[in-house]
């Protein structure tokens, strides 16, 4: 890529790498993302990622969209360099975000040459391979990834008093608290018991009473252990290990605030911004 581009690579298509993708995009950035197509993005409206099922998303007006088969073959057909660089290119043109496999990320990061890389994948599902000497600037989500060890700078993601803020290394934070002492988690997730393909039953926004079904998995009926409101459902047509979560429930009053991203991923979004536009130049 041509090195006065701005693009950032962010890996991970769940909420936090969305917020930050929107927020780097509305400052001007071009981004990148690189998702896992077995995450279960249980938020799926307001994940960008989810653009790898849906072949393009859009969130808060951004679009993310694959690079359909037909733009790699026009883009083999009028350049001889390498068709997926082409295709990024075009799309970023089009004022569109790209969203790339997982299993892309080896070959095309160093082909990109990002001006900064943000590691937004959960900790329990790092199907990416992301290390420090990915980008100049790497940067990862404390407390999973470390600065300066997985990364150059670490934002805060947990729900406390340094949310959002921007961690060096060497920085140690307080940790004779948990979130719970200052953040009551209104939310709870069901599970399905068994492994098999889930039909849900209800929709994102749905509300919700205790033992109602929410929908089937292999025709056994799984059903609410609270009364509350669907934030968040499993895709239908999914195939889905046991345990596995299958929807989001909200335990406080019923609102539409279920429609947009929260206090926690923008505030993540905010320290990305920060880290980004303070150290990456």
């Amino acid at each position: 890529m041509d090195d006065t581009s701005k693009i950032i690579a962010i890996c991970g298509g769940g909420e936090i790498a969305s917020a930050a993708a929107i927020r780097l995009f509305k400052c001007g950035y071009e981004v990148v993302m690189f998702a896992d197509r077995e995450e279960n993005l249980l938020r799926y409206h307001l994940c960008l990622g989810d653009a790898l099922f849906q072949g393009q998303k859009t969130v808060e007006d951004i679009t993310a969209t694959i690079l359909p088969e037909d733009l790699l073959a026009e883009q083999q057909e009028k350049s001889f360099a390498d068709p997926l660089l082409s295709g990024i290119r075009y799309l970023l043109k089009d004022r569109k975000i790209p969203v790339l496999e997982a299993a892309e990320f080896e070959k095309t990061i160093a082909l990109l040459s990002p001006q900064a890389l943000v590691n937004a994948q959960p900790a329990s599902t790092a199907p990416i391979p992301v290390s420090i000497d990915h980008a100049p600037l790497v940067i990862g989500l404390h407390p999973f990834h470390q600065p300066g060890v997985q990364c150059h700078f670490a934002v805060e993601s947990r729900p406390n008093y340094f949310l959002g803020r921007v961690i060096f290394a060497g920085i140690h934070l307080p940790e004779e608290f948990s979130p719970g002492d200052f953040f009551k988690d209104p939310f709870a997730h069901c599970q399905t018991p068994v492994e098999g393909l889930w039909l849900s039953l209800k929709a994102i926004g749905d509300a919700i009473r205790y033992n109602e079904p929410i929908g089937k998995i292999n025709e056994i009926e799984i059903r609410s252990p609270h009364d509350g409101q669907l934030w968040g459902l499993a895709h239908s047509g999914r195939f889905l290990p046991a345990k596995s979560p299958v929807a989001l429930i909200y335990q406080g009053k019923a609102s539409e605030q279920y429609r947009y991203l929260s206090f926690r991923e923008n505030a993540i979004a905010g320290g990305i911004v920060q880290a980004v536009m303070q150290f990456g130049e």
